[in-house]
């Protein structure tokens, strides 16, 4: 979990400094080509598939 207070996000300098970090955290997540990205649950774990 990722917590952003709105203090932090009120100015400018803070949404850059957010989405900087946040973009290079979810560049992370990112599956490789060809590669599917598993469902999550709100727990963290991966969801079972029903096919």
């Amino acid at each position: 979990m990722i917590e952003i207070r709105n203090d932090e996000i009120s100015a400018q300098t803070g949404q850059r400094k957010w989405a900087d970090l946040l973009t290079g955290i979810f560049a992370e997540l990112e599956p490789e080509a060809g590669e599917a990205a598993p469902f999550q649950t709100g727990n963290g774990r991966a969801a079972q598939s029903k096919a």
